[in-house]
């Protein structure tokens, strides 16, 4: 997978501006589409990973008569429950890779160079606006629930007839801190796809 992304940036680097340049947009969308895909293989894969270590020793520890080993099982629940529902999210293909079907399909449909790089182009810009926006309300909104949520579990676990309530809290909390800051910290396949496409 890592070498398919090599190779793409290689071909944008050698491919020359004018005629060629449905090769260069041919090389980045497919970039980009690969990246897509590894990216939700990778959310898809560590939400399992999540999943599978945190809820069944939640389930366990949860079931003890013990207060506090109830409240860490039901924080370890949320912890691993919560990746684990967010990455269904990634199962259908990402908005990049129906966008490299949509280029293909019309390459092979014999649009016309200068009207399929227009078209492409101006698609594209348009994707990776959205794209970054829609990333940075995202992660904004999952940060600040995530910290205010964590935040309150913590002050609530000081108080021992509230130690189940500052559990859920604070294992409900951290994963959504983690999702907002990938949110606002990585860019997309489409931004930096595109970037690499007119800042070569």
């Amino acid at each position: 997978m890592a070498m398919g992304l090599k190779l793409a940036i290689l071909a944008l680097a050698a491919a020359r501006v004018g005629h060629a340049d449905t090769t260069r947009l041919a090389a980045a969308i497919h970039g980009g589409a690969e990246e897509a895909e590894a990216r939700r293989h990778a959310t898809l894969a560590a939400g399992a990973v999540a999943g599978a270590g945190f809820v069944p020793i939640g389930v366990m520890l949860e079931e003890r008569t013990d207060p506090i080993a109830h409240a860490t099982g039901i924080g370890l629940i949320f912890a691993g429950g919560i990746p684990l529902v967010f990455s269904t999210l990634s199962l259908p293909t990402s908005s990049m890779e129906r966008f490299a079907e949509r280029f293909d399909e019309r390459r092979t449909a014999g649009m016309a160079d200068d009207e399929l790089a227009r078209r492409t182009l101006d698609e594209w810009r348009d994707l990776a606006a959205a794209s970054r926006s829609q990333r940075i309300r995202l992660g904004t909104g999952e940060a600040v629930l995530g910290l205010v949520a964590a935040a309150i579990g913590i002050g609530l676990l000081r108080h021992d007839d509230h130690v189940t309530s500052g559990s859920v809290l604070v294992g409900a909390g951290v994963p959504f801190i983690q999702l907002g800051l990938r949110g606002l910290l990585q860019r997309t396949p489409e931004e930096t796809w595109l970037s690499h496409l007119e800042d070569p």
